[in-house]
């Protein structure tokens, strides 16, 4: 069966998102990425959650997030 969740957390982590040491974090520095979801450019962290290259590659955390709720609605409906 799943594993319990961590001590100190509330609710499982969702299964749509892949734990922190899977997800190539990329933050800032000086580089200026761009969200491949929402298209912007601020300030906020980006992530590399897959392998993808070039533009594609980043993309916001909470952007991913709501893209995977909003497909997985769709596919359940």
């Amino acid at each position: 069966m799943g594993e319990p969740p961590a001590k100190g957390s509330s609710s499982p982590a969702s299964p749509l998102i892949p734990p922190p040491s899977k997800i190539d974090i990329e933050a800032g520095g000086g580089d200026q990425f761009q969200c491949r979801i929402c298209l912007e450019t601020d300030g906020r962290d980006f992530i590399a959650p897959c392998r993808c290259k070039g533009t594609s590659k980043y993309v916001h955390r909470d952007c991913l997030d709501h893209w995977r709720a909003v497909k997985v609605r769709r596919i359940t409906v």
